[in-house]
């Protein structure tokens, strides 16, 4: 959605961010000498049993689209909500703690992309917060349209 906004900033009135996987993520976290930063390139061939196509699609792409998203400065000035969830985020070290922290920092920091945003933490959601929670998501969208110029 990011890459979408920035390469098509008219078509764009503004985004709701659910749990989003920051690009920004695997260069801040290897500076922080933590583990497994790098987006997955490729998932087992057992889990492509399970996985739509569309998210074994995704998972192969994140590197180069974290490439095209840092490539691009620009993003529209629409309304904006980032919902970062924190409940399924595991916690047995310091470092997955530390992961954790700076996954719901960078979540923070997409909201200044927007002069007109909002930060949502859900500490009871997992990442699919829109089963945990979906009024939380039916909410977050009736705010960016009620930002919406009448």
């Amino acid at each position: 959605m990011e890459l979408y906004a920035k390469m098509f900033p008219d078509e764009v009135s503004g985004i709701v961010f659910v749990d989003t996987n920051s690009s920004k993520y695997p260069e801040r976290c290897k500076a922080q000498g933590l583990d497994f930063c790098d987006p997955p390139s490729d998932i087992p061939s057992w889990a492509s049993l399970f996985l739509p196509n569309a998210i074994e699609g995704e998972i192969k792409g994140f590197a180069t689209t974290h490439a095209q998203i840092n490539a691009l400065s620009e993003f529209p000035n629409v309304p904006l909500i980032v919902l970062s969830a924190t409940k399924s985020r595991a916690t047995n070290s310091q470092k997955e703690i530390k992961a954790n922290e700076l996954y719901t920092q960078l979540h923070q920091e997409l909201t200044k992309m927007s002069s007109n945003a909002e930060f949502v933490s859900c500490d009871d959601c997992s990442h699919y917060i829109q089963t945990d929670k979906p009024s939380l998501v039916v909410e977050s969208i009736q705010w960016v349209l009620d930002q919406q110029p009448r």
